[in-house]
């Protein structure tokens, strides 16, 4: 099991941001948000990115001491009866015979290896947010077509009232070209640091997101669904296709809330492609009919 007490994060950039912002389409999921003050923490099997959380890496520059640690873990975890003489035995046989410098062979024990622990890794709970309120393609992708909301979320409550609720941390992903080395994986005394790097490394086409993760380890499905402190949501932004009745409904859902987010309202820039959010023209024109849900 992760020892979730190493995961401190060590991200200097942490303290620079205000908020972090969550894209989301009007549903009962944002009900859950917004009424109950619940957020739900997904799977990575859910996840629309194939590479992402996924054991990937190059075998590029690796020395011998690195095949050896890769090996071993392999072995741990594909012949759990085996004792630890036996699976270091095994290990200085595959080296004698120059197996780890057989790319096939290696490649085979890799997808062994992923197989293995994607059960683990699929267990992870995450909430993803973002440094961005106004990107177009998250609210095309995340906000159903710009006709959803943006929540902001106070970075200061998340740090100080939220991530201390439950083991968890909060890391900025890392966007990047190529897969990390094996060799980020060999010392016994960053296990776990690397781990996280699974969690955390992002393909570069990924980047205009600007992600962070909250990740946790829920033992149920019940513990995916965390409370979070009613003073953390700080704004909520209407898309700019939002119909009256959404943000009708939105605003029902806010009524009972003690502390109330601001609201504001996303429009297309008559200059640009670009979205300009401010605080006006947020109320709706709507006829006695309209319920709240």
């Amino acid at each position: 099991m992760t020892n979730w007490s190493f995961f401190v994060s060590n991200n200097k950039e942490i303290n620079n941001i205000e908020h972090l912002y969550r894209y989301q389409k009007i549903d009962e999921h944002l009900k859950t948000v917004l009424t109950e003050n619940i957020l739900y923490f997904c799977s990575p099997k859910d996840f629309n990115d194939p590479f992402d959380c996924q054991y990937l890496v190059t075998f590029k520059d690796c020395e011998e001491d690195d095949f050896k640690d890769f090996l071993t873990r392999v072995f741990k975890y594909s012949c759990p009866n085996y004792r630890i003489e036996d699976i270091i035995r095994k290990v200085e046989d595959c080296i004698a015979l120059d197996m780890h410098k057989n790319q096939v062979f290696l490649k085979e024990k890799l997808k062994i290896y992923q197989n293995l622990i994607k059960n683990d890794i699929d267990k992870l709970g995450m909430l993803c947010l973002s440094e961005n309120k106004d990107d177009i393609l998250m609210w095309s992708h995340y906000a159903d077509r710009h006709e959803g909301v943006c929540l902001q979320f106070d970075k200061r409550v998340i740090d100080e009232r939220f991530l201390n609720r439950i083991p968890n941390i909060l890391e900025k992903v890392e966007y990047r070209k190529s897969y990390p080395s094996l060799r980020k994986y060999n010392n016994s005394s960053e296990v776990e640091r690397a781990k996280l790097t699974m969690f955390t490394k992002e393909s570069e086409h990924w980047n205009y997101e600007k992600e962070w993760r909250i990740i946790t380890h829920p033992k149920n499905e019940k513990e995916r669904k965390i409370k979070y402190p009613e003073e953390m949501l700080t704004g909520i932004i209407f898309g700019c296709r939002i119909t009256d009745e959404k943000k009708c409904q939105v605003k029902g859902w806010l009524k009972e809330r003690k502390i109330k987010p601001k609201l504001y309202q996303a429009s297309i820039n008559e200059d640009e492609y670009a979205l300009v959010i401010d605080e006006k023209n947020t109320n709706v024109k709507l006829n006695d009919r309209i319920r709240f849900n």
